[in-house]
């Protein structure tokens, strides 16, 4: 599970990467960064622990994300809660809709810089839990991986407006 895990973020990663277009204004935040603090994480699964380990925000702020971004990460909250998903099939069938909303922020990505940086860092769990979760083999795991995806979006917001 490990590797099929590792493997599927290095591929979504190198997809996220090419995908990215990088056009938007200036940036009217300062482009000194801060490291968050990590104390915490350490109970966490490694992976989670991982990314907040190399997240950074805006000299102690939220780094400013593109509308689409952030509607794109609000929409894929809303499809959870709005969820029932029960069986194999049910969990399968919503990691498809969350995937479909995952490659639309990626296309519709206009970040640069920092910002856009600390959006591929935090980006990139989130989408290898999506990729398991259309994979899954039972409902429990269905069910955990879910819990994963949903407290990995509530964090969007402790990182980026």
């Amino acid at each position: 599970m490990k590797i099929m895990r590792i493997s599927i973020y290095i591929l979504f990663l190198a997809f996220f990467i090419t995908g990215c277009k990088e056009k938007q204004e200036p940036e009217t935040t300062p482009q000194a960064e801060t490291t968050i603090e990590t104390s915490e994480v350490t109970s966490e699964a490694p992976d989670m622990a991982i990314w907040k380990k190399d997240i950074q925000l805006d000299n102690g702020t939220q780094w400013h994300a593109n509308r689409e971004t952030t509607e794109g990460i609000l929409k894929m909250s809303r499809m959870i809660e709005n969820s029932s998903a029960a069986t194999v099939e049910d969990y399968r069938r919503l990691g498809e809709e969350l995937n479909k909303e995952k490659n639309l922020v990626i296309k519709r990505c206009t970040m640069k810089g920092p910002s856009h940086d600390n959006l591929h860092i935090y980006l990139q769990p989130l989408i290898g839990q999506i990729g398991e979760l259309q994979q899954v083999d039972s409902a429990d795991e269905g069910e955990e991986l879910l819990d994963e995806i949903r407290e990995h979006l509530q964090a969007y917001h402790s990182y980026f407006i």
